[in-house]
């Protein structure tokens, strides 16, 4: 990440190099190739993409198979009395399935609380 908090030429280039190589099936020679670069940085791009514990998140349809699928079940407020006040938390009901070991669906709730409330 830049200093801004924004992405850098290199974030974008990590994130290319793991959708072509892990979604997309090419080779490492292949996204060299194509991304204007060598094969041994293409190695060192989805090395960073690992080390980070990259994930891609589609909030739409995804062309093919997934690890994971994450539904949102239920969200709630708390905090507002009669009206009036500031928003406490929020919690949202989140449940997993996927493949494999994965297949058993699972559910989390995930808590967010505004700085009033913490």
């Amino acid at each position: 990440m830049a200093r801004g908090g924004g992405p850098t030429d290199q974030d974008e280039l990590v994130v290319t190099a793991a959708i072509l190589y892990y979604q997309q099936d090419r080779s490492q020679e292949q996204i060299a190739r194509e991304l204007g670069v060598s094969r041994p940085t293409v190695s060192r791009l989805l090395a960073r993409a690992r080390e980070r514990g990259a994930v891609l998140v589609a909030t739409g349809l995804w062309p093919g198979e997934t690890a994971l699928r994450l539904r949102a079940e239920h969200s709630s407020w708390s905090g507002l009395g009669g009206g009036e006040g500031l928003l406490g938390e929020r919690v949202l009901r989140v449940a997993v399935s996927g493949r494999g070991a994965a297949g058993r669906e699972r559910t989390a709730d995930l808590v967010t609380r505004t700085r009033a409330a913490a």
